[in-house]
């Protein structure tokens, strides 16, 4: 069952070869989902980050997976 009260966001980049593809971080483009959610007001309840090295691309992954909480 779901809770109306609690959304879930992901964000992701991949790093081809390790090196940035673009000028914008994670941490960067995180910050745009919190400001967003802020505004629909939802705050930032909790938040966990992976990083994944797939060999055979070259590739790193980063993924941080958050929930926010609509304040009342």
């Amino acid at each position: 069952m779901s809770d109306p009260h609690r959304i879930v966001a992901e964000v992701s980049k991949t790093w081809p070869g390790g090196k940035s593809d673009s000028a914008i971080l994670l941490s960067h483009k995180f910050e745009q989902v919190i400001e967003r959610n802020r505004q629909r007001g939802f705050h930032l309840e909790s938040w966990k980050f992976s990083q994944i090295f797939i060999p055979d691309a070259k590739q790193v992954v980063e993924t941080i997976i958050a929930v926010f909480v609509r304040t009342l």
